[in-house]
């Protein structure tokens, strides 16, 4: 499965220190190159450890022509409309989004995705980290400038403290 992350998420994950956690759930990691100039752009200490990461293990791939198709939808930005088109034209993708409007599109177009707390619960999940690790990380995000509703945080906790060792 091709695993596409927004910007978001990208930016709370690197805020926390808890980026390579994707990596070692998923191996690869897919950007476009929309969100690619969106996390890299400036000089902050985030946007310097994307670069270093792109390079690495994360992979930039081509612009969808059918992201136009989504440019249309208000309260969607460049980058949620290219995975959007990536995931109409391509099939067996998971795209990671926290924005609202965008998992609405998502989940009305049939498309998989999860949000920044479901990657890191599916991680502690799969023990490529442990509870106190997720609930750290869970913690740090927010305090964050991360957008979470309590019942959100609530539900990440209580999955994360539910799952057997």
């Amino acid at each position: 499965m091709k695993v596409l992350i927004d910007a978001s998420s990208l930016i709370a994950l690197a805020k926390t220190g808890s980026l390579d956690l994707i990596r070692d759930a998923f191996s690869r990691v897919f950007i476009t190159k929309e969100i690619e100039k969106e996390v890299t752009s400036g000089t902050s200490a985030d946007a310097t450890v994307l670069k270093e990461k792109i390079k690495g293990w994360i992979e930039v791939v081509e612009s969808p022509l059918s992201k136009e198709y989504y440019t249309k939808l208000k309260g969607l930005d460049e980058g949620e409309c290219s995975i959007l088109g990536h995931a109409k034209e391509n099939k067996d993708v998971l795209l990671v989004l926290d924005e609202v409007e965008a998992r609405a599109v998502a989940e009305a177009e049939g498309f998989a995705y999860t949000g920044t707390l479901g990657l890191v619960v599916y991680a502690c999940e799969k023990h490529i980290i442990s509870k106190a690790r997720a609930i750290e990380i869970i913690k740090k995000l927010s305090r964050s400038e991360f957008r979470m509703t309590t019942e959100l945080y609530d539900w990440a906790l209580t999955k994360i403290e539910d799952i057997k060792k």
